[in-house]
């Protein structure tokens, strides 16, 4: 991809939006190495979605004004997103509404837009979507361009539609046909598609280019790879009730190699955290400079480098091991590679019952990783002393500093020549894992677990425990 300006970031997911002084530093960021398109869409902000067709604020308009001319400073675009949801009892969306709604930001010197139509019925029900609410939802993008074109030559309009997810044999007979009526009303305006999922595992370009066939769309890359918000709405704050968190810790790695070709945009949606996106914008841009030969573990490493500094990349890359697998986007991703292995090894020990230096190898392994990752509130601390990152992940690296406790006491327990003291370790072992358990952030915990299982076992003999 030779043209930097392709590549882009989405404030567009559910939950609290970045600060403005987020905003500031990412788009210094992002415009730094290479990613100069800014989409402000956050699901959550009254102004986008909720409350999208009250009147914007002077301070809100003051506010996209700052950071669409910082943009152009530094040579990006600020895209100003709008979503026209219908309220209960509407049928039809008032397009003249949405222009002056959108009047007061361009009179301000916005000059990129895009409308989002997503995450409404058609995109629960995409069985039931039609031809007819394509069109309407073509005719209205169509006024709002050619209004904001009447006013402002230089302005553009991005699409998200209804349909933004699905490769041209998987979709339903009402899905396709709802794309093919927004290509009668709007098929220049370049719409968002997120692959074969919302949350795609592996993104092709060739199936791209199909469904641009198909429909008569223009398509652009809106890719949810390291988005974290699903996570919460599944697991019961879209109820209203507390739900469950994980930070986001690897790179965008599900994008094939012929993805650039043609397209007019390849944008990432950034995770909850603001300062966990950089990295991964960081790896962004070199996939983009070499996809075919892309290593994202190599460019994730450089991103947290580039990020955080080396004193902070060292600090946060165990606790991002711990987070790294995406279970709806990169479900082949190993957590805690390292660890895992160690105890796959001392299991191996446990089983053959061998009092041999391969154990001894092992359990030295183990205590190893989990001293790292005992150690990590305080390593974060260290290095981010109060910092919005260490902030972000305070929860996370508690919980997995706790469970290291548990581990390290479990291996105790393997390792103890008593009774009493097997049972005291197994004890305390229990007790932080119970501990962490009531913190409601994610990590995986396959292997701390498979220790506790390896306490149970027959103990190892006193020479092995050295």
């Amino acid at each position: 991809m030779s043209d930097v300006a392709s590549l882009g970031v989405i404030e567009g997911f559910y939950g609290a939006p970045w600060s403005h002084a987020a905003r500031v530093e990412m788009l210094r960021f992002a415009a730094d190495v290479g990613v100069r398109t800014y989409v402000w869409a956050p699901k959550n902000h009254p102004a986008h979605r909720r409350r999208w067709s009250e009147d914007a604020t002077k301070d809100h308009v003051a506010e996209m004004a700052e950071l669409a001319g910082l943009a152009r400073d530094l040579g990006a675009r600020w895209v100003y997103g709008l979503s026209p949801v219908l309220r209960l009892g509407r049928t039809s969306i008032d397009a003249k509404r949405v222009v002056a709604r959108l009047e007061p930001l361009r009179a301000a010197g916005l000059r990129s837009f895009l409308l989002g139509f997503d995450d409404t019925w058609p995109t629960l029900l995409p069985r039931f979507a039609s031809r007819a609410v394509g069109r309407a939802h073509g005719e209205v993008a169509r006024t709002v361009s050619d209004e904001l074109r009447a006013r402002s030559p230089d302005a553009e309009l991005l699409v998200v539609p209804a349909i933004y997810a699905g490769r041209l044999h998987d979709l339903p007979a009402g899905a396709l046909d709802y794309l093919r009526g927004l290509a009668e009303r709007a098929a220049e305006l370049p719409a968002a598609w997120t692959g074969p999922r919302i949350f795609s595992p592996w993104i092709r370009g060739a199936d791209q280019r199909a469904l641009e066939a198909a429909t008569g769309l223009t398509s652009w890359v809106w890719n949810n790879a390291i988005a974290n918000d699903w996570l919460p709405l599944v697991s019961g704050a879209s109820l209203g009730r507390g739900g469950v968190q994980r930070l986001s810790g690897g790179p965008a790695a599900n994008m094939d190699a012929d993805v650039p070709t043609g397209t007019t945009l390849v944008a990432l949606n950034g995770a909850c955290e603001a300062e966990l996106t950089k990295p991964a914008l960081h790896a962004l841009a070199t996939w983009a400079r070499s996809p075919a030969t892309f290593d994202p573990r190599h460019a994730y490493a450089a991103g947290l480098t580039a990020s955080f500094g080396d004193a902070g990349a060292r600090a946060l890359g165990p606790l991002l091991d711990a987070t790294s697998r995406h279970a709806l986007a990169a479900p082949w991703r190993r957590d805690l590679g390292a660890l895992d292995a160690a105890v796959a090894r001392l299991g191996a020990a446990v089983e053959r019952g061998d009092a041999d230096a391969e154990a001894d190898a092992a359990i030295a392994e183990v205590r190893r990783e989990l001293a790292t990752l005992a150690d990590l509130p305080a390593s974060v601390e260290r290095a981010f002393a109060g910092a919005a990152v260490a902030l972000d992940v305070a929860p996370t690296a508690r919980k997995v500093a706790l469970l290291a406790r548990a581990g390290l006491a479990a291996v105790d327990a393997c390792c103890a020549s008593s009774r009493t003291a097997r049972g005291g370790a197994r004890s305390t072992a229990g007790r932080l894992l119970r501990e962490a358990g009531r913190i409601p952030w994610s990590v995986e915990e396959a292997s701390f677990r498979r220790l506790l299982q390896l306490a149970e076992r027959p103990p190892l003999s006193p020479r092995r425990s050295r």
